[in-house]
């Protein structure tokens, strides 16, 4: 609880802001202790969850104790519910930002409640709920659960879900012996962009209880549910008090001017396709602010005050009042505030990633007395501005804080280096991912774009591997976009996406190892590669695609790279088509069918060669971006019109080395003149791409590193990752590659099987002097521990027994290699086995490697010291 002042002091403070008010026209606040503790009815967060435990250290904060449970399954005996049509007749539908049916400006949020009366405690109570659009579950006045979880849905695609999702947790700390009070707030009215809707408002919620006797308890939603509207809910965001009395979620009592629920018929119940979501419930916590600032009427500061900061008693001010609060770094959660005041006193509060920026508002109105309200809306927020109006009578408020939400994560993997920049870059770029991890990969909380943007959260997934190692949520992603994939007959807003969402598969299957959701998607993998199929023309590469988004961020000649002419987008589809078919040949040898990976592998060959008959310039040794007039698609929205204008952009070029489209030979070439162009900066999201084709080229010594001090200004003022270099929001996951690259290239360590039932440890070392770090796999911790000098390289390594390891290691000329103690390599020749364990020695030569040799050691798991002098 917070500490409160007492009554006499808090009365004798009142007066001097109200004396120093008046002689210096401005205001001052103190401070108190603050906790995370709330009373039992709060109206607010944090979500408690039975799952795990939350932590909290300078480094961020995570969960421990994390288990799934899963639920048995069994049908609902809930039936979905909504208002008597009869007696709100204008509260039946919905309004989501891409499908609905109701008209603008006709926003209402419904109330349902039901008691129920138990004759003991809960040993257990498992809870399934949803409802559409959004919904906020209390238990006696405890807040237990927000969702459902994202469904899957496009840009405008104006479809209801093949799934709606049902959440699934137990909430037994939440209700007692006795009468319960079960109050549902259902939000018809959501303007995130991953939200969907079927047009209809309604509730679907049981409870099964299982008390200390034994005795079984089941509530579900059915007629004896009550509900009204909220009175105070003018619209999404914006609260008035004075309308409706406190308390319709504690009351152990009926209000008699509710109405009885009614069942939603089934025709309308049938299009939510209930789903189990399999992810647990968010991890919350408060985070509270740690500077205040007063302002004047004019913006003047006229006071800080750091440290705790609440209480703040406001006198009564016949102008507007501002204060600023600020956070100690960037956090994504729900904003809240508890206040104690009069009838009418109005707060507008806007949270804000840098000063002067926008994340999200809250317009307020207060009723007498002490008042608790958490915005629905999730944001993220450095920045809180409050601006408060309050004529007639004082104002205190007790606390905003921000319920912090991400999904529950451990901190399972590492990286230090001699470098500080790089060690400040990963650990921002894990937060800042972390912020992104809710029901889905966001691509920023600011935008909350849809579940489509699969270039977004193929990166993300990634970083989430080597950070978090939580699978469990890229597999409902993967789930979701192979659903919207079905519903949109293999057509998306970003038609390059499709292809990323098959990258981001493989990706899952090779940290996973899992064949079964292989095999469950590979209806709609075969789908998505025939419609690219039908889009190759007659020159062999694609030509006929309906658009070619995405490229990038940027322009070049007044024409922009989201949506550029067909010309210059056909070889960079073409590219994304043929690793799609190389990972279609992948997913189908995997599942056991050999003749559609031969089929597959095939056409690979066929684009390949397309590809570089008819984009390939021998003179500049760069590949064309497309052939114009090929394209039959007329020109829409999407599509501008065709250009002759030709530019071998660095895009094609640079997918055209990662995925072995470039002549033998020719790849760091490609990559060096990608790179060097001025005319286009490649964006962060595409310096995914980047950074890999330097990889894949040999050169990350010394161009992956250069190219990795581009986030320098991030580590030096770390408010969050940019959209783009120099514009957009602060939260925007998709240009954190450095942090997978760090792992993964300066660690070396990636799976050289699917679910790492081998893995390579091949570092990279730059000019740094050592490195060290843990990559968590499903089978178990890799940890790294390299250093180097002008003489010597001394690798440390442990991976769990079971997974053999594939070294590849510099080799110094005419050295020595010794393996636990044991000289097993000397003036290249091999010397021997290492004692009790089988060691293969081999040499091998690359010319792309700044090392030139290289050494190879296979090795099964275990604990190894290896010294190359």
């Amino acid at each position: 609880m917070l500490t409160r002042i007492s009554t006499r002091i808090r009365i004798y403070r009142l007066a001097f802001f109200a004396v120093w008010f008046i002689i210096f026209g401005g205001f001052f606040g103190h401070a108190c202790a603050q906790g995370d503790q709330r009373p039992q009815t709060d109206l607010r967060g944090p979500i408690r969850s039975e799952q795990f435990t939350v932590n909290r250290t300078a480094d961020g904060i995570f969960a421990t104790g994390l288990t799934y449970r899963p639920f048995p399954e069994s049908a609902f005996t809930a039936h979905w519910i909504g208002m008597d049509p009869v007696r709100y007749p204008d509260q039946q539908l919905t309004r989501g930002p891409w499908y609905g049916k109701r008209k603008e400006g006709s926003a209402y949020m419904i109330k349902f409640k039901k008691l129920l009366r138990l004759d003991g405690d809960p040993v257990s109570a498992n809870i399934r709920i949803s409802a559409d659009i959004k919904y906020r579950l209390f238990v006696n006045g405890v807040m237990v659960s927000r969702g459902p979880a994202a469904m899957a849905c496009d840009y405008g695609d104006g479809m209801i879900p093949l799934q709606w999702y049902y959440d699934q947790f137990d909430s037994r700390h939440a209700f007692k012996k006795g009468l319960n009070s079960i109050a549902v707030e259902v939000r018809t009215t959501d303007g995130a962009g991953s939200s969907s809707t079927t047009g209809n408002a309604g509730l679907i919620m049981e409870a099964g209880l299982v008390l200390q006797s034994g005795k079984r308890v089941t509530v579900a939603t059915d007629p004896s549910w009550v509900c009204d509207t909220s009175k105070s809910y003018l619209r999404d965001l914006a609260i008035d008090a004075t309308r409706e009395t406190d308390g319709w979620y504690t009351d152990t009592a009926y209000d008699p001017s509710w109405s009885h629920a009614v069942l939603i018929p089934e025709t309308i119940a049938a299009t939510w396709k209930l789903t189990e979501s399999e992810l647990p419930q968010m991890m919350e916590t408060l985070v509270f602010p740690t500077q205040i600032r007063f302002y004047d009427t004019g913006g003047k500061t006229l006071s800080t005050q750091t440290a705790s900061v609440f209480p703040i008693d406001l006198p009564a001010s016949p102008v507007p009042q501002k204060i600023r609060l600020e956070f100690d770094r960037l956090y994504t959660g729900y904003l809240g505030m508890k206040l104690t005041g009069r009838s009418g006193t109005k707060l507008f509060l806007e949270a804000a990633e840098t000063r002067g920026s926008s994340a999200g508002e809250i317009h307020y109105t207060m009723r007498d007395g002490v008042q608790t309200y958490e915005s629905p809306a999730l944001t993220d927020a450095k920045y809180v501005d409050v601006t408060i109006t309050n004529p007639d009578a004082a104002l205190t408020i007790d606390e905003i804080a921000l319920d912090f939400s991400t999904f529950p994560v451990g901190y399972a993997g590492s990286f230090h280096c001699s470098d500080p920049m790089l060690n400040e870059l990963w650990k921002n770029i894990r937060w800042i991912v972390q912020q992104n991890m809710q029901t889905y990969h966001m691509d920023s909380p600011i935008h909350q774009e849809p579940t489509c943007d699969a270039g977004d959260y193929m990166i993300e997934s990634l970083i989430n591997y080597y950070t978090f190692s939580s699978p469990l949520l890229v597999k409902q992603d993967l789930r979701k976009i192979a659903s919207l994939l079905g519903k949109t007959k293999d057509r998306m807003f970003h038609t390059s996406y499709m292809l990323l969402w098959l990258q981001m598969l493989l990706h899952y299957y090779d940290y996973t190892g899992d064949k079964a959701l292989l095999r469950e998607l590979s209806p709609a993998v075969y789908g998505l590669l025939a419609q690219f199929h039908s889009y190759l023309g007659h020159e062999g590469i694609i030509t006929r695609a309906p658009n070619y988004m995405f490229m990038d961020w940027g322009d070049l000649y007044g024409r922009s790279f989201h949506h550029p002419p067909a010309s210059w987008g056909q070889a960079y589809m073409t590219a994304f088509y043929y690793k799609g078919l190389l990972e279609g040949s992948r997913l189908a040898g995997a599942i056991g069918q050999p003749a559609k990976s031969a089929e597959y592998t095939g056409e690979a060959a066929r684009v390949k060669a397309a590809f570089a008959a008819t984009l390939f310039t021998e003179k500049t040794g760069l590949f064309n971006n497309g052939i114009y007039g090929a394209s039959t698609v007329k020109p829409y929205d999407w599509m501008p019109e065709d250009t002759a204008i030709t530019y071998q952009l660095p895009y094609q070029n640079i997918l055209a080395v990662l995925y072995g489209l470039a002549p033998r030979g020719d790849d760091q070439h490609v990559v060096r003149q990608a790179i060097s162009q001025k005319e286009i900066n490649m964006s962060p999201y595409f310096m995914y791409f980047v950074l890999e084709a330097i990889a894949q080229a040999g050169r990350f010594d010394d161009l992956g590193f250069a190219q990795m001090q581009r986030w320098k200004d991030i580590s030096n003022n770390p408010v969050g990752l940019r959209e783009g270099w120099a514009a957009g929001d602060f939260s925007h996951a998709w240009g954190g590659a450095p942090a997978y690259e760090m792992s993964s290239k300066v660690l070396g360590v990636v799976p050289s099987k699917p679910g790492f039932a081998e893995v390579t440890i091949a570092p990279h070392t730059g000019s740094l002097e050592y490195a060290s770090g843990e990559v968590a796999t499903p089978r178990g911790p890799v940890t790294v521990d390299w250093r180097r000098s002008d003489t010597a390289f001394t690798i440390k390594t442990s991976n769990p027994k079971g997974m053999p390891v594939v070294f590849f290691l510099p080799l110094y000329k005419n050295g020595e290699v010794i393996v636990n103690g044991k000289k097993v390599f000397s003036g290249n020749k091999v010397s021997g086995k290492e004692t009790g364990k089988e060691i293969d020695i081999k040499t091998k030569v690359k010319s792309t490697d700044d090392f030139g040799k290289q050494l190879e050691i296979s090795a099964p798991g275990g604990v190894y010291t290896i010294v190359i002098r």
